[in-house]
């Protein structure tokens, strides 16, 4: 059996420890590291998986596919503006769903 394995992009890495966290701890538990600097201080890491495991991910799904069209060297720019506006992603996001 084939499994599908995702590009281990930054956003799929954190996406897949931040699914290990909510598996492996108290619901809503959250937590924040801190790193001891050069000069002794605390410093917050922010990078830090326990401390907004329980939110949602705020990222737009038309972010990610227009990323994924500007990405794509087979198409030129026109063709690139063409398929942006084709599934009205092209700058704005659209209020109502667009049937066709």
């Amino acid at each position: 059996m084939e499994a599908l394995i995702p590009e281990p992009s930054p956003s799929n890495i954190r996406k897949f420890r931040k699914s290990e966290w909510r598996k492996t701890m108290p619901k809503g538990l959250k937590m924040k590291r801190f790193i001891e600097g050069p000069d002794g201080t605390l410093v917050r890491d922010s990078s830090y998986v326990g401390e907004d495991a329980w939110d949602d991910d705020l990222e737009c799904p038309q972010d990610s596919v227009k990323q994924i069209i500007d990405s794509y060297v087979k198409l030129n720019a026109e063709e690139k503006k063409e398929l942006k506006e084709d599934l009205s992603i092209s700058g704005r996001y659209s209020t109502r769903p667009s049937f066709v």
